[in-house]
């Protein structure tokens, strides 16, 4: 079985629409941010504890790019990074340790990214608040060098480290991180709708062989 984990409905809903009904495919809408992720889908794994084994999590959504990605390129999460726990200021972030960071590694993440062709590869920030202004966008650039940022990643990362999941992480980019005007939200969902469908049809198709 594939589960789609997802902060919102709208982001995978052409999905929803054509797979609700089917037995290989489950959906956890999760809300948005780290809490509400963490809840709902350690929740959903506690009661799917006996067959964990074959579950395969796809954590899935739209994001925003850094200057390493651009609109609408799909991208692939090699790194979850916790990036603004600590004191935040206009420019920088004070942390109280060194940031929490997930290493995206397991064996389904290595069939999805050799059998399928991404833009982009490479390391996700989470994080609490949007970031709205070119100076907290260039301190992240120039920390992490990071492809994209969004609100969930990290939980679900994190969850999937711990419990020993198949996991993979998929973003398609809809804004440009620190810009507030111009978005490709409904562009950006049908490319990740579509492409999640290529995903779902050829890995119910290699019957868990992966």
């Amino acid at each position: 079985m594939i589960v789609i984990v997802s902060a919102t409905f709208s982001e995978i809903k052409n999905l929803i629409s054509t797979y609700k009904n089917h037995a290989f495919v489950d959906f956890l809408i999760t809300g948005m941010g780290v809490v509400n992720t963490m809840f709902t889908m350690q929740n959903y794994i506690l009661n799917k504890k006996n067959f964990l084994e074959n579950i395969f999590f796809i954590n899935a959504g739209i994001a925003g790019a850094f200057d390493n990605a651009e609109l609408l390129e799909i991208c692939l999460g090699d790194t979850e990074i916790f990036s603004d726990f600590g004191v935040c200021f206009s420019q920088k972030t004070e942390y109280f340790k060194t940031p929490e960071k997930v290493t995206i590694s397991n064996n389904f993440n290595d069939y999805i990214n050799k059998n399928f062709t991404f833009d982009k590869t490479g390391t996700f920030l989470t994080v609490n608040c949007v970031t709205a202004s070119p100076e907290r966008k260039n301190f992240f650039q120039k920390k992490f060098n990071p492809l994209l940022e969004n609100m969930e990643g990290y939980a679900a990362a994190f969850l999937a480290e711990k419990f020993n999941l198949n996991f993979s992480e998929i973003r398609v980019i809809s804004n440009t991180v620190g810009d507030r005007e111009n978005w490709q939200t409904e562009r950006a969902v049908a490319e990740l709708n579509y492409f999640l469908m290529k995903i779902i049809k050829k890995v119910e198709k290699n019957d868990f062989k992966i």
